[in-house]
């Protein structure tokens, strides 16, 4: 039901020290991890709504989200780099170029956690194993930066936007 009631701020979490690009959900919604420009991505328990833990980077994080097993978490930011977490100690695990020339914007990891899709500044979608973190395909298309990438509900699809405002729809 929506109505006056469901827009009531519940808690205010601040501490990042530049924007926020990109925030992901636990699937239980007791936790959520936001991404920042000021090299932090912060993990947030969201019944206390308190900081239980970060990562840091060299990097403006532009992205971020959860494996489906919620083990792992994937970021991609201004380094170039796909830097893969994990959750329990908050340590690098895998890091991958995901780009030779510019900076990444986007990442979404497929329902089942087999494969992710990039996207970035070098206007080049790129799909990728997730498990080996190897690439398995470069699209050329968009003649700005990719801002966005999803992986559609029945995994057959890659949607992209790009700043200069075209939308691309992909087969995988």
């Amino acid at each position: 039901r929506v109505g006056p009631e469901s827009q009531t701020m519940v808690a205010s979490m601040k501490e990042h020290k530049g924007p926020v690009n990109s925030i992901a959900l636990r699937a239980n919604d007791s936790e959520c991890v936001s991404a920042s420009s000021d090299g932090s991505a912060i993990i947030w328990d969201l019944t206390r709504f308190v900081r239980s833990g970060a990562l840091t980077a060299n990097t403006f994080f532009k992205a971020c989200a959860y494996h489906p097993d919620e083990s792992q978490l994937l970021t991609c930011g201004t380094d170039r780099k796909l830097t893969y977490w994990d959750v329990t100690d908050m340590n690098a695990i895998r890091i991958v170029d995901g780009s030779q020339s510019a900076a990444l914007n986007t990442l979404h990891i497929s329902g089942d956690g087999r494969f992710f899709v990039s996207g970035g500044a070098d206007k080049k979608v790129k799909l990728w194993n997730y498990d080996e973190g190897s690439q398995y395909y470069e699209g050329n298309g968009h003649s700005g930066a990719i801002i966005k990438a999803k992986i559609s509900p029945d995994e057959q699809r890659i949607i992209t936007v790009g700043g200069e405002g075209g939308i691309f729809i992909w087969k995988v």
